[in-house]
């Protein structure tokens, strides 16, 4: 069902169309276009080599047939991996589960879907949507890594929030909003002292 937009908000795609696709995929970000949406919120991490890769989750199973974090395999073995299934089989039968309450629409098989990097991501879809981009895993050079991919792309005007992982007293979470030729300004959570600060683009 395509949404309407009133003028003070802005309808944002948790992972993409992930009731419909397999969350941070190709697909599930090709939905939410088709549906409307003007925001899309992901996850970003860093791959073995280097690189970003989109994948919300600690470790790669049970949605992909790989184990361990996705931050032990290089963005080339990354991108060849299929959620798709995962979602037919299992993902999509958990989010229409008849206790819930959802009418489950008619879905197509996303079998094949795979993983896709942050940079492919931002060549697609850099223009289609204002990007809210939650930062997963504990590198510390991740905030300057995808904000230099963002900004190589122009794409300053489109970039909303990082959400900053922060460990201090147990895991904390700082939001940084950072906007184009803007300064910082951070909101902490209570007790987080000083929070990452990110450049901005």
């Amino acid at each position: 069902m395509a949404v309407t937009e009133p003028a003070q908000f802005r309808v944002v795609a948790h992972r993409g169309a992930s009731a419909e696709a397999p969350e941070n995929t190709a697909a599930a970000f090709a939905r939410a276009a088709e549906l409307g949406a003007k925001s899309i919120e992901t996850d970003v991490r860093r791959s073995a080599d280097g690189r970003l890769v989109l994948f919300h989750d600690r470790t790669l199973q049970p949605k992909v047939e790989r184990n361990g974090p996705a931050e032990d395999h290089t963005l080339a073995v990354l991108e060849t991996l299929d959620i798709g299934t995962w979602f037919d089989r299992e993902g999509a039968e958990a989010l229409y589960a008849p206790e819930l309450g959802w009418e489950r629409p008619n879905l197509r098989s996303t079998a094949g879907e795979r993983l896709i990097g942050f940079e492919a991501y931002l060549d697609r879809f850099g223009d289609a949507f204002f990007h809210e981009i939650e930062l997963k895993g504990t590198d510390r050079d991740l905030p300057d890594l995808v904000l230099a991919a963002i900004r190589a792309r122009g794409l300053g005007g489109r970039h909303g929030e990082l959400r900053v992982p922060w460990r201090q007293r147990g895991r904390r979470r700082a939001r940084v909003r950072a906007a184009a030729g803007a300064g910082h300004a951070a909101e902490g959570a209570q007790g987080v002292r000083r929070p990452q600060r990110v450049r901005c683009v």
